[in-house]
């Protein structure tokens, strides 16, 4: 039987980040290794896993602050898209501490 994807958060260009931050339950860590300062959860980690599914769709007019691409994040497995997240954060903190030397 096929899987059935699940949207796990929908918002624009400006917010997608922080939406799937807070869904993968690391935004503590995040802040906590402030890896905010160095890194972009959507493109960093987001955009880097195999369990997720990202469809894209231009929105509103020509004007600024009132267009954009929003963005519907999907999966077929929430745990396993969890635990890539969460190993892809653990290897960012190494890049990051690593580079304190």
């Amino acid at each position: 039987m096929l899987k059935k994807f699940y949207e796990i958060a929908s918002a624009d260009d400006g917010e997608i980040g922080s939406e799937l931050l807070d869904w993968s339950g690391l935004s503590q860590l995040w802040e906590t290794e402030r890896l905010g300062d160095y890194y972009s959860f959507l493109n960093d980690v987001a955009m880097k896993c195999d369990y997720i599914d990202l469809n894209t769709e231009q929105w509103g007019g020509d004007a600024p602050g009132l267009s954009g691409v929003w963005y519907n994040a999907s999966t077929k497995d929430s745990d396993k898209l969890r635990k890539e997240m969460k190993a892809i954060v653990f290897n960012l903190i190494a890049q990051k501490n690593s580079q304190k030397i």
